[in-house]
């Protein structure tokens, strides 16, 4: 990971503060998560996020965009709830640990006999209630490829939608993003330990 990573995140980030500014109305994220929560998100799951996530979180501690039919209704119901479950949800420290625990704990798309870290960190829920995750191992330096967590499929048949977190977030700043990876995409089974 060199500079040229560390600059496109950045560059990323700063196009997401933009769009808020302009349209405050439509854009629902969560102030800076400190180090000290990262740090205890990866210590009491015994998983490291991604980099280029990390620096997200450090940025925004979780959030959406939504369409300006939810906006409108965020505004008459003032229902923020309701909207981040209809829109495309990046999620923070508290819904990573509450979503990773859930899976975890009913050992989701794994067989019971699987043994060591759980592997499947999500992290977005789409509006359709699909998972998008990251895959283990990782080290704090590390990226992941961004994987649809289809509810009906096993995870050998989750392709990747994006090379990382940074190829994701740009997508979805140009609201295009995808769910349905190319044919031969390799899948997560190439990235589970």
């Amino acid at each position: 990971m060199g500079d040229r990573s560390e600059d496109k995140i950045e560059i990323i980030l700063q196009r997401l503060k933009t769009k808020i500014s302009q349209k405050p109305d439509n854009c629902h994220f969560s102030p800076a998560a400190s180090e000290e929560e990262i740090k205890n998100l990866e210590t009491d799951l015994s998983i490291n996020v991604p980099h280029s996530y990390r620096t997200f979180l450090k940025n925004f501690n979780g959030g959406f965009v939504c369409s300006e039919s939810i906006a409108k209704y965020i505004k008459k119901r003032n229902d923020l709830e309701t909207a981040a479950w209809n829109s495309l949800f990046i999620f923070g420290t508290t819904e990573i640990r509450e979503e990773y625990a859930r899976l975890r704990d009913m050992n989701w798309k794994l067989s019971s006999d699987w043994q060591g870290v759980y592997p499947f960190i999500p992290f977005c829920s789409t509006e359709n209630q699909e998972k998008l995750v990251f895959v283990l191992p990782l080290d704090e330096n590390s990226e992941s490829p961004v994987f649809d967590a289809f509810h009906e499929d096993p995870y050998t048949d989750w392709g990747i939608l994006y090379n990382n977190f940074e190829d994701f977030l740009e997508s979805y700043l140009d609201g295009s993003i995808k769910t349905i990876a190319p044919a031969k995409a390799k899948t997560a089974i190439d990235f589970v330990p």
